[in-house]
């Protein structure tokens, strides 16, 4: 079979170019789309499950909402291990399921279960939600807001600068932290609250009743219909002060007479600092198996187109961006297999002294590289430390062919045969052993592919390079 193989090659070698620009070509392109990450797909399915109820102490939290949903999520298939975190008023569950195991697939699961038990917990806890797919390595970007007003600076990132950024795609969740999130602040006077026989309650049924817009429906005048809205949304300070709670002898009685009005904050637990200055953080994560540079990316792009509309005094800083790690990762492994095949090269023309012999196996180096970048897309590999170093390995390994063959035809044309006829003489001489000691490596490498898990994550990326390559050498 090999020696028909080099029959054929000899006498088609136009059809052999054809084929070699072709496969570089679709090499060439999966590469500009191959995703690229520092390592490969560790995420096992994780599924995370939150239920909210202000204010409830986190011992209650612990036995009145987390311990019913862990037990009836440990009765789920294909569920590894169960995680809690009960906290002031939030229940926070996580469920990891096996490797291999759909990440769609395990969040009908939960959800199955959660419309089962959701029903049997106590009055007063708020519906169970599923968080957002996010992967192991998901923080993308985290930048900061710094320099102005932290109640304008919050509502800007809270308001305006959340949602164009999870218009980005890729992008999983943003969340801000640190300043003070705007709320509007009923101070109740108790006493006055007395004086006109009013109680807590009144207030709060008030604020409700009276925050709402209406339809109305449409009139008709002429040829046109006009829409009837009721607008009764609360708009300003003076809107709630305005409010009205009761009437005594015909004079209302409004809020603004038992209550002071302002704008307050969200009670904080927490805050955001960088080099001694209190600043807002605001924190960008990448979706489950999204191309991480084309998120960054995008989300770069916005921060440029916002930054005119920053608050006032305001600057905008990023101080991580997983895109440096990604490029300094690659770029070091990128780096260690030019200077390798830049030292090949020049070893072997040193030993053999004839430059064409030297050309043959030098252009089987990035030839090889870009046919296996081509065969990525097929089982679903990234661009990774991980398949790069497989690639590096796998590269010295076909040079050691390479070599082997081009020296085995250099001998032969010194020996003063035809060009044609020493290149099949040669070729024929070592191409069985040549084929035969790579099937031996590739039998070294196969235990690797049984290994499961987090192991398998790692390591099969690691040798599916070689295969690839060596089918295209």
């Amino acid at each position: 079979m090999i020696d028909k193989l080099i029959d054929y090659a000899l006498k088609n070698r136009l059809i052999v170019v054809i084929g070699a620009i072709l496969l570089v070509g679709l090499g060439i392109r999966a590469v500009t789309n191959l995703p690229v990450d520092v390592y490969p797909d560790l995420n096992a399915p994780v599924v995370n499950v939150m239920t909210e109820n202000h204010g409830m102490p986190p011992a209650d939290i612990e036995t009145l909402v987390t311990f019913p949903l862990e037990t009836a999520f440990n009765s789920l298939p294909y569920v590894k291990r169960v995680r809690s975190n009960s906290t002031m008023g939030l229940s926070k569950i996580t469920i990891e399921f096996q490797y291999g195991t759909d990440i769609y697939f395990a969040r009908q699961l939960v959800t199955e279960k959660l419309q089962m038990i959701a029903p049997t917990l106590p009055e007063g806890i708020e519906q169970p939600f599923i968080g957002p797919i996010s992967s192991m390595f998901a923080d993308a970007v985290e930048f900061t807001l710094k320099g102005g007003d932290l109640f304008e600076m919050r509502d800007f990132a809270e308001w305006y600068l959340k949602p164009r950024l999870q218009t980005v795609p890729g992008v999983s969740n943003v969340t801000p932290l640190g300043g003070y999130l705007k709320q509007y602040h009923v101070l109740l006077d108790p006493h006055s609250l007395l004086q006109y026989g009013l109680q807590g309650q009144d207030v709060v049924d008030a604020l409700k009743n009276n925050n709402l817009n209406s339809s109305g429906g449409f009139i008709e005048i002429g040829s046109e219909e006009k829409i009837i809205r009721g607008l009764g949304r609360i708009q300003s300070l003076e809107d709630i002060a305005a409010v009205v709670l009761k009437t005594t002898e015909g004079v209302p009685v409004t809020i603004g007479d038992v209550a002071e009005v302002e704008i307050g904050a969200y009670v904080r637990r927490g805050s955001a600092g960088a080099n001694g200055e209190e600043v807002i953080v605001v924190n960008v994560k990448n979706q489950y198996n999204a191309n991480v540079m084309k998120t960054i990316n995008g989300v770069k792009e916005v921060l440029e187109e916002v930054k005119g509309d920053l608050p006032a005094n305001t600057s905008m800083d990023i101080f991580y961006n997983q895109l440096d790690m990604i490029q300094k990762s690659i770029g070091n492994v990128s780096s260690a297999i030019f200077i390798g095949a830049f030292l090949v090269i020049g070893i072997l023309y040193l030993f053999l002294n004839n430059l064409r012999s030297t050309l043959v196996v030098a252009v089987a180096i990035p030839l090889s590289a870009i046919f296996a970048f081509f065969f990525f897309r097929f089982f679903n590999l990234t661009i990774n430390i991980m398949t790069l170093g497989g690639l590096a390995i796998g590269l010295g390994m076909i040079v050691d062919s390479s070599i082997i063959m081009a020296e085995n035809i250099f001998r032969h044309i010194h020996e003063g045969e035809d060009f044609k006829q020493a290149v099949s003489n040669g070729a024929r001489e070592v191409g069985h052993p040549i084929f035969f000691a790579i099937l031996i490596l590739l039998a070294v490498f196969g235990p690797i592919f049984t290994l499961q898990g987090i192991e398998g994550r790692m390591f099969i990326p690691l040798t599916l390079p070689y295969p690839q390559l060596f089918w295209v050498h």
